[in-house]
């Protein structure tokens, strides 16, 4: 029984494809650029995904430091940090640590990197936060706090990705 009706409807689709050959193009020209837009989409995230690190979830808050920032005033947020009550760990980057980690996360592509000066990258706080509904709510109050500071630059956290 379901034999007829497949013959049936593979018959008339020939039969309207004979018939419509303007529409069948159109057809297959949309579905090629759906399917190339999709394509290219697909690479953008995983080329994104490669090179953003993978600490950027909620969990984390990285700050950046500005270069004028001194030995003393990293200590002293350090101090302010691993005084918070949400903050479990506050770890130290520097920027030959930060350029060697951004060379393994590029892969084949840390090619790239060739011919840039060695400092380019800035010195950085990694914070792992606390687990718990609590403290993951006060990272915003955190984040607040931590961008007063003169000497950083930038703060980025799981909801500061989709931010700015």
């Amino acid at each position: 029984m379901l034999q007829p009706r497949l013959i049936y409807f593979v018959e008339s689709a020939v039969a309207n494809m004979r018939n419509n050959p303007l529409a069948v193009a159109g057809n297959l020209v949309a579905l090629t650029l759906l399917l190339l837009l999709m394509g290219t989409s697909l690479i953008v995230y995983r080329g994104i995904a490669l090179i953003m690190p993978a600490w950027f979830g909620s969990g984390k808050v990285i700050i950046y430091l500005s270069p004028q920032a001194s030995a003393q005033d990293q200590e002293r947020l350090v101090g302010d940090l691993e005084k918070s009550p949400e903050v479990a760990d506050v770890r130290t980057v520097s920027q030959d640590e930060a350029l060697e980690l951004l060379k393994k996360q590029m892969g084949g592509w840390k090619h790239v990197l060739e011919g840039i000066r060695e400092s380019f990258l800035p010195s950085s706080l990694e914070i792992t936060l606390k687990t718990g509904k609590d403290h993951i709510e006060a990272m915003d109050g955190l984040v607040q706090k931590i961008r007063g500071y003169p000497w950083v630059e930038e703060v980025f956290h799981g909801k500061s990705m989709g931010e700015s």
